[in-house]
């Protein structure tokens, strides 16, 4: 799990694949035999569509997280195709093993458009782990983004090593941390789910204009927001607060201990008021700490003073990245350029 700000990401699985099936290798060659032998015979192939609720009973099951993470990811990704994920069957045709991939435009240093293959949903059942069934999935999703003309590849896992043999290397995002203001001052309005609904396409609008062409931000279609970012917006431990003319928003997580700045968008002034009101909130709840996901920018700086007044910086380790159809000079230098940052709400 990424921090305490966002639900576990569809990346971050048990470690699955930490060796092939030699890893513990018989001492002759008869042996060897014999384990080559007992072994189950396993199928690897795209997914076909009736297969698609089996494929979510297994991220379930693995990722103890309900299908809606998995589905909203699916329905709101362009160009989504069977082959884009892909799947190991058992001898009697179970799913024991997936890796899917999330074809969405990022931001490169220069704020143009990159194709990005997004790694999601690795995972494998407990009884047909270590057999290497992650890491030929991951080789076949490497196949796929090269076909697809995908510049890099990224996602986010807390099992790095096991990447790395696929080429995979350490990508860490920044985020700042602070104590809550003793006696913070502002104000702002929880939007319903309905009115998240409702106001989608000004939030939308909203984020454009301060996100759209920022180093690694993705380029949000109307058929991702009404998926993937209303079913993250709308989750039970997370806020949507705006002013009342729709000036600005706010997305914020609260846990036992703290609260998360998400993603802000808007009028600098109404988005410190809008923090201000955070900070308020959180006293209420009991917190003394707050952490942010904002960019590195000094009119975000500048609102989060409302909420807090000693940031620090840190990185978060989770994520990751591979150059595919283009070189890693690509991807280094996106998340080295000035404002770069990419929104937990687009985390997979």
């Amino acid at each position: 799990m990424r921090l305490s700000d966002h639900v576990p990401t569809t990346c971050a699985p048990p470690a699955d694949a930490w060796g092939e099936v030699n890893a513990a290798r018989p001492r002759n060659r008869t042996a060897a035999r014999r384990t080559q032998q007992a072994m189950p015979a396993y199928t690897f192939a795209p997914i076909r569509p009736e297969q698609w609720p089996e494929a979510l009973a297994l991220w379930e099951k693995v990722f103890g997280v309900g299908a809606w993470l998995f589905d909203s990811l699916h329905k709101g990704t362009e160009r989504r195709n069977p082959e884009h994920t892909r799947v190991a069957l058992d001898e009697d045709g179970r799913i024991v093993s997936a890796v899917d991939v999330f074809l969405r435009e990022m931001n490169d240093a220069q704020g143009q458009p990159k194709l990005v293959g997004g790694i999601g949903s690795v995972a494998t059942l407990e009884e047909h782990r270590k057999q290497g069934l992650s890491g030929h999935l991951l080789e076949q999703a490497t196949e796929v983004m090269e076909r697809e003309g995908c510049a890099w590849s990224f996602l986010f896992t807390g099992v790095h090593h096991h990447y790395e043999r696929y080429g995979w290397f350490k990508t860490p995002l920044r985020y700042k941390a602070s104590p809550i203001l003793e006696q913070p001052d502002g104000e702002g309005r929880e939007l319903s789910h309905g009115e998240i609904r409702t106001f989608l396409p000004r939030l939308a609008e909203l984020w454009r204009a301060d996100h759209g062409a920022r180093p690694l931000g993705n380029r949000r279609t109307p058929l991702y927001w009404e998926h993937a970012i209303y079913a993250r917006m709308t989750r039970p431990e997370r806020r949507v607060v705006a002013d009342a003319l729709m000036r600005a928003y706010v997305v914020v997580q609260y846990d036992e201990s703290s609260v998360a700045v998400l993603e802000a968008a808007g009028d600098r002034g109404v988005l410190a008021r809008l923090l201000g009101g955070v900070a308020l909130e959180a006293l209420m709840r009991g917190l003394s700490q707050a952490t942010s996901h904002l960019p590195e920018e000094s009119w975000c700086d500048l609102a989060l003073l409302s909420l807090g007044n000693a940031w620090t910086s840190a990185e978060a380790p989770w994520a990751m990245s591979r150059a595919v159809v283009e070189g890693p000079e690509t991807i280094t230098a996106a998340f080295a350029a000035p404002g770069a940052q990419h929104s937990p709400l687009d985390d997979f």
